[in-house]
């Protein structure tokens, strides 16, 4: 009996930590898009993913975007979900410099932005970058620098971090908004891609868990109940236990 009563509660604590810890993690693919952005246009390009089935509590977000063509230092994007939002590039390349108001000139990308890594403005500061930037798995720090991107440079500060979105609830509309800002080459959307991951709700978690303290509570009563009947039996009739 004692054996049991071990089992049963490893059991139902196991089962307690696993809610506690439960994550849901998913990738939302745009599919294929083939979109041109219009030319040194700041109207850009929209397009909206919508996720449900997630838990409802964000704590990771990176989105994978592969653009071919164009000028990479000609693209401003950002990622809105509800009422945040987080820039992703910015006219990567621009410097105080001076001589270097278009930004970087390669000609397109397959990129992952999250919230770790590089920060893919300065992008070209790594070795090997022509390659890198070819990788999705490689995961470059999104640009962050909500300013306007006729005058952005590296030097100013970043405001906005994928990181805004944690604890938000993941369902709903996430929409990238993508615009070529200078004339001169031209980018095209192939696809874009949310990688999300989430957990319930503390609250929900609590109750999942005093719910499991409640079962297991509950079990061992009856045990108790029933070690108590028999004991009760053994002393009224003991002859039908031997």
């Amino acid at each position: 009996m004692r054996f049991l009563r071990r089992l049963v509660f490893a059991t139902v604590c196991t089962f307690c930590f696993s809610v506690n810890g439960a994550l849901s993690s998913a990738n939302f693919p745009s599919g294929s898009l083939n979109k041109v952005i219009p030319d040194g246009n700041p109207a850009g390009y929209a397009d909206t993913i919508t996720v449900s089935g997630m838990e409802s509590s964000l704590v990771s977000v990176s989105v994978g975007l592969q653009v071919s063509g164009g000028w990479n230092g000609d693209l401003y994007a950002y990622l809105t979900h509800g009422e945040t939002l987080v820039v992703l590039l910015n006219r990567v390349g621009r410097f105080d410099d001076g001589a270097s108001a278009f930004g970087y000139s390669d000609s397109g990308f397959n990129i992952t932005l999250g919230t770790t890594g590089t920060d893919i403005h300065d992008y070209q500061s790594v070795p090997n970058y022509a390659t890198l930037i070819t990788q999705p798995d490689h995961v470059w720090k999104a640009d962050g620098r909500l300013s306007d991107p006729n005058t952005v440079t590296f030097a100013t500060p970043p405001s906005t971090s994928l990181v805004n979105f944690n604890n938000a609830n993941p369902n709903g509309d996430w929409t990238l908004f993508l615009a070529d800002m200078s004339g001169g080459g031209v980018s095209t959307l192939g696809s874009w891609s949310l990688n999300l991951e989430a957990v319930p709700e503390p609250a929900t978690m609590a109750l999942a868990i005093a719910g499991c303290v409640f079962g297991c509570f509950q079990f061992f009563r009856h045990l108790r109940s029933r070690k108590t009947g028999v004991q009760r039996r053994c002393v009224a009739n003991p002859r039908s236990f031997t």
